[in-house]
């Protein structure tokens, strides 16, 4: 989990914290404090935090890491090509050139934080 990124989702007991990073669920903006999380989405950066901090037990994870090979092309290439030429197509006024901006961030920020050399491998732990 250290060495490279993926998506996971997670279960276990999220400790008291004053800056929780871990969502409750999928179908929640709410964030678990001092409860059991089950199936909760986290990617590899909210999770090498949560553990590293202490802030949760994990019971279960399972998910998805890239580990690219030399040769590897990148899997989210059409969806940062389409974004990136609608934002920008887009006023910097419009409201839709922050959310296209907003999602190409949070696209590359939380896939690539860590260093590594990021195949496709589902993953059980």
């Amino acid at each position: 989990m250290d060495d490279y990124e993926g998506f996971y989702l997670v279960s276990g007991q999220v400790h008291t914290c004053r800056y929780p990073v871990l969502l409750k669920n999928a179908h929640s903006l709410e964030y678990a404090n001092g409860e059991r999380i089950s199936e909760a989405p986290v990617a590899s950066y909210e999770l090498r935090e949560a553990i590293r901090s202490e802030e949760l037990k994990v019971e279960s994870a399972e998910g998805y890491v890239w580990k690219p090979s030399n040769h590897a092309e990148n899997p989210f290439r059409d969806y940062v090509q389409d974004f990136y030429s609608r934002k920008n197509n887009t006023s910097r006024d419009h409201p839709l050139f922050v959310t296209y901006k907003l999602l190409l961030n949070t696209l590359y920020g939380k896939t690539f934080q860590a260093s590594g050399r990021p195949t496709m491998k589902r993953s059980r732990s």
